[in-house]
């Protein structure tokens, strides 16, 4: 059973990224990448790393999509035609072929004893040693939002 819905979620992950290709739509595009990275957060936690699961879902899914989907309605590019050429598709689909064929041949499953102790080892150092660059990277993360609200705003008038 866990091999199948890891099939599912594999083959809806390439299915969203093949989509994302060929959409013209930014808005639909947000939405279809968002779609992406919770299959993506589904192999994670199929595969027993519940950390990079939740921590996918968080920043990804919900930071990074909801940023993108949040500059589209401010900035009201989703009603605007898109300019997208269709001649980088083939490069694109070569790259994302190449890319599967990597990530297959690199794919080596590890015990689950040392994803314990490297996830407990991961939690304390991103706690104690690298808790300001991770709180800093929030800071500027929410001064480019803000900065990004300002201009789009200083746009429309």
């Amino acid at each position: 059973m866990n091999e199948i819905l890891t099939c599912v979620c594999a083959a809806g992950a390439a299915l969203c990224a093949l989509i994302l290709l060929f959409l013209k739509n930014i808005f639909h595009a947000g939405l279809t990448l968002g779609l992406c990275m919770i299959f993506i957060a589904c192999l994670f936690g199929l595969r027993g790393a519940e950390f990079l699961a939740v921590t996918q879902l968080l920043i990804y899914t919900g930071g990074a999509v909801s940023l993108i989907l949040f500059g589209v309605m401010i900035t009201n590019t989703r009603r605007s035609k898109s300019s997208l050429k269709t001649h980088y598709i083939f490069p694109a689909l070569l790259i994302a072929a190449l890319m599967a064929v990597l990530l297959y041949k690199s794919y080596r499953p590890s015990p689950a004893a040392s994803q314990t102790i490297a996830l407990r080892e991961t939690g304390f150092s991103l706690f104690s040693a690298y808790a300001a660059p991770f709180e800093w990277t929030g800071f500027l993360l929410l001064v480019c939002l803000v900065g990004a609200t300002a201009i789009a705003s200083k746009q429309k008038s």
